[in-house]
């Protein structure tokens, strides 16, 4: 059983600009989407699920995005990824289960 819920947004393409990335995330990438959905499971049941609007959404991941947008070394994998925290969605979610 996972005790825990938290959603992990990895892979998110690097765009040339802080400004391009802010559109692309807003038009193609989170904000594409109204609602957000996670799950906790146990098993194969889902035994939680919560729906979040992707306006919170993004105000998480912007602050967090842009650390990492602007840091000089990326890494080996120059993509961008967060971890929404359990308080947070839990704090900013609608409780659906």
């Amino acid at each position: 059983m996972q005790n825990n819920i938290s959603a992990t947004y990895n892979g998110i393409s690097v765009q040339e600009t802080w400004e391009k990335q802010v559109e692309y995330l807003n038009n193609e990438k989170i904000c594409k989407y109204k609602n957000h959905y996670y799950a906790r499971f146990n098993g194969g049941k889902i035994v939680g699920m919560y729906k979040m609007g992707c306006d919170k959404v993004i105000e998480y991941l912007l602050p967090r995005l842009k650390r990492q947008f602007d840091k000089e070394k990326k890494g080996k994998d120059p993509r961008l990824g967060v971890t929404i925290t359990k308080k947070y969605i839990i704090n900013n979610s609608e409780k659906l289960l």
